[in-house]
């Protein structure tokens, strides 16, 4: 007995000394955070955003990055606009938005009520767009046309299909609507949809907006020169010019109206999970340019080097989003600097990324992600990437690099460490850092080791003053997928001081438990429990035969026999211990476990995660399956759509040879262009480029004086004289420009408006009709006086 014991003890050392000695797996792919984000593009009226794992609720501001957790609501009559990748999302008056998941090939969108307009300019074999309501799931397959609107009291949901094709999950069934249907759907007892297709309203207010918004990007010029995945690209038209600069191809050139203007400068920091400290610039037109792409500067004037963008005769990759393409720059390598504002000290510093310049994530990456974040972004090698990768995570350091803008003018941009991490704007508290400083390599290209605030999440200004109504926001919706974790404000803290000292890999194995500084932050919790929206999952779907199909009852969907799974949810996470809160969890892919409640909180549901049938050809691949980071590869060739399920009855305008619809969804034709179209959009272009040559010749002159000034050895109060004349000269030819483009737009619409008719003949002389002279006035004739008689005059009458 005790020699059998012995060789089972010799077994088992030999074993784990083998799993000790053999490398190990490298860390999962969908532990990097994702490559595209979405951004408030556009807000009207009263706009309100909470940031994920916050629960509080603050005005929202342009050019915000939101992900998974995030939440939006606009108002009565306000609006707002949603860029991500290659598709648009419009919200209309008092509706409710979440993003409850958003990755790379995955978007996941909670709507509790209002009305969304989702504009699907593309989508990837590999994606899935699944919109979440409370009676039924919208899952988009083909790029088009949608409008979906829930009601305020969550008992009917309407879909409209403009263009494109969804698919319709509800009540334990999916079919499938095409370009021109309406749907009407609405929960009912037992987990039924009693649903009903009606005829498609007609375009509103609100949908005449969206479609203006959609011209306006359809003709933009910036997107012959930047892909439409880079988020932002609408908007370069209206404030910048496209010009052919050698090395580079084209750049686009801002229009700004402030002197001394360079990247990074005039916007706040923010933290945003799970990239951590991102820039959010005050421009309208500040994403694209500060999250994708290079700055160069040209003849004195700073141009943004856009992504590659797609080609038919290429491979191509989406472009990664990063939170600031940036290189930090430690206090001690600036030297002396210019002070402007209230701060009294520099704590940090950061210049913005030429091109070919690899950058650097402080999060935690693998290499695959930090080759795809700057190969899409930018020309560079593999092989330098791999270096500076290396080394960075080795070492911990990036040696002997000297960045190109380090000896651009007037470049680098620096602050104190409350600005930076309260969200209070660079611009206006801001250390200006000359070029004549000292400087040299940079030891480390690491973001700031700041721990972040409450205010770091929420900014610097005051709270919203509009909240959607507690019935929203406690309204639960159904999915086909459970929605990963929220993870709170406090738990975000601990990472980042778990992390503290630099940038960290994606570890291989779980990381030994290391002692933290004495003097640890004070973790905040908000002052509600953070939750997740209510969701509940819906079960996997079963196939139906084309003859299932047509067999089925009409206007009433029946769930099948396996009931959904309800899980009691537990209360929110105490704080964990700093070494495990490295690790971030992944979406959950299967049945979570059932845990007893903690606490008295409101119900939230999460069931298992469905899975399409395998054995219909035309599904997509799992997402479980899908990495969250791929490698550059080769474009796949398109796969038809799947199956269309039973449907619902349609009403008697549609002919009825289009209830046996093909197994293939029709081809969406591309919108067409009308003469005018073209015709308006030249006029654009050449009043553009006229004024951009003239603005052109004022940068030219005023890097002329500027010269001349630094030669001459002018004093500071005769330099910012002409750096007030300049910039009124800017100002001034700014409202020139708005004035040209404002009488351009007006006389387009208006004679695209005016109907189309011949115009009269002028009138001839003969048909003139003679004007009416007016005679003067006769001339009186001179009053005769009578004379007095004299008495000559009586003697001789006499």
């Amino acid at each position: 007995m005790r020699t059998i014991l012995a060789k089972w003890t010799v077994l088992l050392g030999l074993a784990l000394f083998a799993m000790s000695v053999l490398p190990q797996p490298a860390a999962a792919e969908h532990d990097d955070p994702p490559g595209r984000v979405a951004r408030l593009g556009f807000a009207s009226g009263s706009v309100a955003f909470q940031p994920s794992g916050t629960g509080e609720w603050i005005d929202a501001s342009v050019n915000r990055p939101m992900t998974a957790g995030d939440k939006l609501w606009s108002d009565r009559d306000s609006r707002a606009e949603l860029h991500l990748g290659s598709t648009v999302i419009r919200m209309g008056d008092n509706t409710g938005l979440a993003f409850l998941s958003l990755d790379d090939q995955f978007t996941q969108v909670r709507l509790s009520a209002g009305t969304i307009y989702v504009r699907v300019w593309r989508i990837d074999d590999d994606e899935d767009f699944e919109i979440d309501t409370p009676s039924v799931v919208v899952s988009i397959t083909q790029p088009g046309v949608y409008r979906v609107h829930v009601d305020e009291d969550g008992d009917k949901t309407d879909v409209t299909v403009r263009r494109g094709h969804a698919d319709i999950t509800g009540g334990g069934q999916e079919f499938g609507m095409r370009r021109g249907e309406t749907a009407v759907f609405r929960p009912a007892d037992d987990d039924d949809v009693i649903s009903d297709f009606v005829e498609s309203p007609d375009p509103d207010d609100f949908e005449d907006w969206c479609r203006a918004r959609d011209r306006r990007e359809r003709l933009a010029e910036s997107s012959r020169y930047v892909s439409r995945d880079v988020i932002g690209y609408e908007d370069l038209d209206d404030h910048g010019g496209w010009r052919e600069v050698p090395d580079y191809g084209q750049v686009w050139f801002p229009h700004t109206s402030i002197v001394g203007w360079a990247p990074y400068r005039y916007g706040h920091w923010a933290w945003v999970w799970p990239w951590g400290w991102t820039w959010i610039d005050d421009e309208p037109w500040g994403f694209a340019p500060f999250h994708y792409g290079r700055w160069v500067v040209v003849r004195g004037v700073w141009g943004w080097v856009p992504p590659p963008a797609r080609r038919e005769d290429r491979i191509y990759v989406r472009p990664v989003y990063a939170p600031a393409l940036v290189a930090w720059i430690p206090v001690r390598h600036t030297g002396i600097y210019l002070h402007f504002g209230s701060q009294p000290a520099m704590d940090i510093g950061w210049v913005p990324l030429a091109p070919r310049e690899v950058y650097v994530p402080s999060y935690r990456v693998s290499q695959t992600y930090v080759n795809n974040v700057n190969i899409t972004n930018t020309t560079v090698t593999n092989i330098n990437v791999t270096n500076v990768y290396n080394n960075y995570t080795q070492n911990n350091t990036v040696n002997n690099i000297t960045y190109v803008h380090q000896g651009t003018r007037d470049a680098m941009t620096g602050t104190s460490q409350t600005v930076f991490t309260s969200g209070q704007p660079v611009g206006k508290n801001m250390s200006y850092i000359p070029r004549e400083s000292p400087r040299g390599p940079v030891e480390t290209a690491a973001a700031p080791q700041f721990v972040p605030q409450m205010k770091s999440v929420l900014g610097a200004g005051p709270a919203a003053t509009v909240r959607p109504p507690a019935a929203f926001q406690n309204r639960p919706v159904v999915a086909k997928t459970a929605p990963p974790e929220v993870v709170p404000f406090f738990r975000q803290q601990q990472e980042a001081q778990a992390r503290r000292g630099g940038v960290q890999p994606l570890p291989q194995q779980r990381p030994e438990a290391q002692p933290l500084p004495q003097q640890q932050p004070r973790y905040e919790q908000p002052e509600r429990p953070v939750m997740q929206p209510p969701v509940r999952i819906l079960p996997r779907v079963m196939p139906r035969t084309p003859q299932d199909a047509r067999e089925g009852r009409p206007g009433d969907v029946r769930p099948p026999a396996t009931p959904a799974v309800t899980v009691t949810p537990v209360a929110p996470m105490p704080p964990v211990s700093p070494e495990g809160a490295g690790a971030r969890q992944a979406r959950p892919t299967g049945t979570p476990a059932v845990q007893p409640p903690v606490s008295p909180v409101a119900p939230v549901v999460a069931q298992p995660v469905p899975v399409r049938p395998a054995e219909t050809p035309q599904d997509r691949p799992d997402r479980s399956e899908r990495p969250a980071m791929p490698p550059v590869q080769t474009p796949v060739a398109p796969v038809p759509p799947p199956a269309v399920q039973s449907a619902p009855a349609r009403p008697a305008v549609i002919p009825q040879e289009r209830q046996d619809r093909p197994s293939v969804a029709p081809r969406v034709l591309p919108p067409t262009v009308t003469p005018r179209d073209e015709q308006n959009k030249e006029e654009m272009e050449k009043l553009r480029h006229q004024q951009d040559l003239e603005r052109q010749r004022i940068e030219q002159e005023q890097v002329r004086e500027q010269m001349q000034i630094q030669q001459q050895k002018a004093n500071e109060d005769r330099q910012r004289q002409i750096q007030e004349q300049q910039q009124k000269r800017l100002e001034e030819l700014e409202r020139q420009h708005q004035q040209q483009e404002q009488e351009l737009r007006k006389r387009q619409q208006e004679e695209q408006r005016a109907p189309e008719r011949t115009e009269k003949p002028p009138k001839t002389e003969k048909e003139a009709k003679p004007e009416k002279t007016v005679k003067p006035p006769a001339p009186k004739p001179p009053a005769v006086h009578p004379q007095p008689r004299t008495k000559d005059k009586e003697k001789e009458r006499d």
